[in-house]
Parts: C-alpha cells; structure tokens; sequence
C-alpha cells in the first residue's frame, strides 16, 4: 500500500525539503503551490498526461506507467471529484510549460486568489501519506482549510 502514488509525494517532499531549509521565500512557496497542484490536475484529468512536465514525470524512477497511475486509489478520487477546477488546472498547465514563469504565477495567485487558498486543502489531501496498511481514504466532501 506505501507504494502507491510513490512518485508523485517523492516529488512534493523534494520540493518542500529543498524549499525549507532556510525557510521558504515567497517565491519558493508560489513554486511549490505550483507544482503540487500541478500534480493534483494530473491525476484527476488524463488531458494532462500529454503535458510536457507529465513526461519528465513519466520518465521519473518508479514510475510504473499512466494505466498503474490511473488504477491507483488516491488517482481514482482525485478523477471522480474533479476538486480543481478545470479553468485553474489550465492555467497551473500553461504557467508550468513556460520556461521563466514567475510573473505569470504572481498574476495567478494575485487574480484567482480565493480558488488558490480553496485548492490548498486539497493538495494536503493529495500528499497525505497512507499509514502502514491504512490505504488512502476518499472523502465525498471537498476538503476545507
């Protein structure tokens, strides 16, 4: 059951890990929104699978492929509730692909700030570890701040 969705948390604790050391600026807070919500949009749409940051994904160590991704319970929930809206998962995609995409994400966060604060409790939710044989447990509600 630890197995499951590997990748994905090995990528979040990375960025955290990298981020907290001396404590984490702004910047590098906007980042990691970023990326993990990123992550979110992935898994619950396969749309995004064809993204350029989902192939350095995919090509990740432990990576087992979209079909074991996708029959994963965590993957599985984040697909049936569709906690991030489409319209901002668009936007997270189109900011990632962009090569200098700060600015671009300072707008973002600035504009759509309520969405952003709203989609926070889900990325907790989406890098919740399962515990020792616990497996992932889907909520029906969104989870809130």
């Amino acid at each position: 059951m630890r197995s499951r969705m590997k990748v994905p948390v090995a990528i979040g604790a990375a960025i955290l890990s990298a981020s907290c050391h001396a404590g984490p600026t702004n910047a590098q807070m906007n980042e990691m929104w970023l990326f993990s919500t990123y992550l979110v949009c992935v898994t619950q749409d396969p749309q995004y699978e064809n993204s350029p940051s989902a192939a350095m994904l995919a090509k990740a160590p432990g990576f087992q492929g979209w079909e074991v991704f996708r029959s994963q319970p965590r993957s599985q929930c984040f697909r049936a509730r569709q906690w991030v809206p489409k319209s901002l998962c668009d936007d997270v995609v189109e900011i990632i692909a962009q090569e200098e995409h700060s600015q671009s994400l300072r707008k973002l966060l600035s504009e759509r700030r309520q969405e952003v604060i709203e989609v926070e409790s889900v990325v907790r939710l989406y890098f919740q570890p399962a515990v020792g044989s616990v497996p992932f447990h889907c909520p029906v509600e969104r989870p809130t701040n």
